[in-house]
């Protein structure tokens, strides 16, 4: 079952290490490689809606960046999104970044809610 009142389609990607097998040795005085990463994506076409958050905006010093918090829910996927993933809007290619998620049940609804946000402005 989708959810009601979706306002969106919406991609979920995830940044993952590329070599499970690396370790990354703290004792070693040597400089250290960060490892190899590549984005995957977790699902597709997944209904959503987006709904400003706590209203918490944080901006940057000389203020130039600001951070907006959402509120989300989406159809479900197989496991949960996760702090970090990407969801990325199908019809606009906005970008948000997950804070945190949980999957809920509700009159035998069962979706994702969660929090996530994006970021604007110049770096």
């Amino acid at each position: 079952m989708t959810i009601p009142g979706a306002t969106t389609s919406v991609t979920v990607t995830r940044v993952i290490n590329a070599d499970p097998n690396s370790e990354m040795d703290l004792d070693s005085e040597t400089d250290y490689a960060p490892p190899s990463v590549q984005t995957i994506t977790v699902a597709q076409a997944l209904r959503a809606t987006f709904t400003l958050g706590s209203g918490e905006r944080q901006f940057a010093p000389g203020g130039e960046r600001e951070r907006t918090v959402y509120k989300f829910v989406t159809d479900t996927i197989q496991g949960d999104t996760i702090l970090g993933d990407d969801i990325l809007t199908e019809g606009d290619g906005q970008a948000y970044t997950v804070l945190w998620s949980q999957t809920r049940n509700l009159a035998n609804l069962r979706y994702i809610t969660g929090e996530c946000y994006q970021e604007t402005g110049a770096l």
